[in-house]
């Protein structure tokens, strides 16, 4: 199976910087600053362990293989199916760290969803809520999504939400949690929620 890579570069005022290549080639996640020698830039690539362990690392022609370890924690995703594109590179990101995304509206959840939702938030280290224009089309999603928070800051997990620019705020949000806006529409503001969302659950 292709892999994504890592491109290590020296930008135009010689600073070091890596962009993370879906094996499609698309850019998937990239530094936010640059550093000093390409040694700096490799030590924060491992510092995060974001893609780690199996990422592929591109660096002047030299690339590295890791081997897969598996998973050793969760995180619960709450958001809308209808975000196809949104999770669907986090699912990307996610598929190459020890961390599960667990992705409640794509998982089979058999007569009881509740039961199952309950004990997958107890499984997992937090939960990420996206608040997207496709939450707020329909009413049943929201209640969801607020049902899954909610149980969450019951259980004592840390919640973290996104909200796309154009939504408005739950006010029980502003009870349970900190959040980011984001554009849905903007690469940049996409990628810059897809990095948040690596750091966070690596340092949990």
């Amino acid at each position: 199976m292709a892999k994504p890579i890592f491109e290590i570069y020296e930008d135009a005022v010689g600073k070091w910087r890596w962009n993370l290549k879906a094996p499609n080639g698309e850019i998937i996640a990239s530094s936010s600053q640059g550093y000093e020698t390409r040694d700096d830039c490799l030590s924060r690539i491992h510092a995060l362990g974001i893609f780690l362990p199996i990422a592929t690392t591109a660096v002047a022609g030299e690339v590295r293989e890791k081997e897969v370890l598996g998973y050793t924690k969760q995180i619960f995703f709450s958001h809308s199916s209808d975000d196809e594109e949104l999770v669907g590179l986090i699912q990307l990101a996610f598929q190459y760290t020890p961390v599960k995304p667990y992705f409640a509206r794509l998982e089979r959840a058999a007569r009881n969803p509740a039961d199952k939702i309950i004990r997958e938030i107890d499984n997992s280290e937090a939960l990420f809520a996206l608040f997207t224009s496709n939450v707020f089309a329909k009413t049943e999603t929201l209640f969801w999504v607020l049902f899954e928070a909610g149980i969450a800051k019951g259980n004592k997990k840390p919640v973290y939400a996104w909200i796309e620019d154009a939504c408005n705020v739950p006010q029980c949000i502003n009870y349970i949690t900190d959040y980011e806006k984001f554009k849905s529409d903007d690469f940049k503001s996409r990628n810059k929620v897809v990095r948040e969302m690596l750091t966070i659950a690596l340092g949990l």
